[in-house]
């Protein structure tokens, strides 16, 4: 098996991900992946929720009494995930788009395995500054992952982007690192993006990847201390300023849970257990509502913003 560093842990899998970081030894694996011919059709499967991928592709959600998950693509099959989110097995049809699998593993699938161990996976983009991460939510074309291209420009450490991992850890909560990379539209990418490429092998990619050299950057195998979430607002007009607000704790938690990254597949009911988590997240973090101009050229504004609103610490705020 193929075996890559992700999330701060060990991926073992039958099918190889190249945008992965390969990782050496025989240790036991936080996760598996394996593929396989066929899923025996037994057991009481209950329909969860669904959620559309794109224009003509939409996913379901399955669970069966014992707390096993499966999700199924209508263009790459079904993922079935363990109770305890450390196993994945993956049926797929024949001729599959395997990069397009490997995007449903790395997005929805990985997100489920971690729900599975009651950890948060949320909608966003997450960067390390001094120590201390930085985690921004909102809906697409919103600017999310133009915000931490800008800040990881200005010296930042990119954790994420598009999957969130979120999760508590000695009175507090923690970023799981990911990979570093992040999709760009190409004007975003022009300014703010190292290293550019096409998005995957798809001539016809409307937005571009770019890829952070982080070898000399600091490992966080651990997490790394959440220190703020934003709420991105774009705003438009020239009187438009960069300018965040707290939010109170009840609108806060909601909008946290308005931005998990599988809310539409675990359903309403599965999403309100989740609440006391993200009440508690909200309380020890803090949610604030970011307002962002929707102008390129005011992006140093908003990094130095960011950058007087989490200073070093020690430092005087």
């Amino acid at each position: 098996m193929y075996r890559y560093e992700i999330f701060g842990g060990t991926f073992a899998s039958a099918v190889p991900f190249p945008e992965l970081e390969g990782r050496s030894g025989d240790g036991v694996p936080e996760w598996t992946l394996e593929r396989v011919e066929s899923l025996p059709d037994d057991g009481d499967w209950a329909s969860c929720g669904s959620s559309p991928v794109e224009d003509g592709v939409g996913s379901v959600l399955l669970r069966a009494p014992d707390g096993t998950l499966r999700l199924v693509y209508d263009d790459t099959g079904t993922f079935e995930i363990s109770s305890d989110g450390s196993r994945i097995r993956w049926c797929a049809p024949a001729g599959v788009d395997e990069i397009r699998a490997r995007k449903d593993v790395l997005g929805r699938v990985f997100a489920l395995a971690f729900h599975c161990r009651g950890v948060l996976t949320l909608h966003g983009s997450a960067v390390e500054r001094h120590g201390v991460g930085l985690c921004f939510l909102a809906p697409k074309y919103h600017g999310k992952s133009t915000t931490a291209a800008a800040l990881v420009d200005a010296g930042a450490t990119l954790l994420a982007d598009d999957l969130v991992v979120v999760e508590p850890h000695e009175g507090g909560f923690v970023l799981r690192p990911t990979f570093s990379t992040l999709h760009l539209w190409p004007d975003a990418a022009e300014r703010v993006g190292r290293r550019a490429a096409p998005l995957g092998d798809d001539p016809e990619a409307v937005k571009v990847q770019v890829v952070y050299d982080d070898e000399a950057a600091p490992r966080h195998p651990a997490g790394v201390p959440l220190d703020g979430i934003y709420l991105l607002v774009p705003t438009e007009g020239d009187d438009a300023e960069v300018r965040r607000s707290p939010l109170e704790s009840t609108p806060a938690a909601m909008a946290v849970l308005g931005q998990l990254k599988v809310g539409d597949l675990l359903g309403p009911a599965a999403v309100l257990d989740l609440l006391p988590t993200a009440a508690a997240l909200a309380e020890r973090v803090g949610v604030h509502r970011l307002e962002v101009p929707r102008d390129l050229e005011r992006l140093p504004t908003l990094v130095h913003r960011l950058e007087a609103w989490h200073p070093p610490r020690g430092s005087q705020r």
